[in-house]
């Protein structure tokens, strides 16, 4: 748990500037790209997909992480590790959503050639 909690810590203002480039980065290509609808539909795509990641982050996977920091100074409940199977399911999500809209990305610029 103190390598989870040290962890989160550290990565927090990083994650939250990279997720918001995340979001308005595609969105700024597909105000660029308006000639091409199916790519500027793909980066709009994109950015709604790291939408996504943000909102389950913010709603799944964070109030589990603010338990896991309690259990630094109490001990964990009994049944820890369904909370901890909750966070990987979360974490399952925002990913796939990510790569997803990674995806988006490299076919959006693939349709641009």
């Amino acid at each position: 748990f103190t390598y989870r909690v040290a962890l989160m810590r550290h990565n927090a203002i990083v994650m939250q500037s990279i997720m918001l480039v995340g979001i308005l980065a595609p969105l700024w290509w597909a105000w660029t790209i308006r000639a091409m609808p199916a790519a500027r539909a793909c980066a709009m795509a994109a950015s709604i997909m790291n939408l996504t990641v943000v909102l389950v982050t913010r709603f799944g996977n964070v109030p589990i992480n603010q338990l896991v920091r309690k259990w630094l100074t109490e001990p964990p409940p009994a049944d820890y590790l369904e909370s901890l199977y909750r966070w990987t399911v979360f974490n399952d999500i925002r990913s796939t959503a990510a790569v997803f809209g990674f995806l988006l990305i490299l076919i959006a610029d693939a349709l641009l050639d």
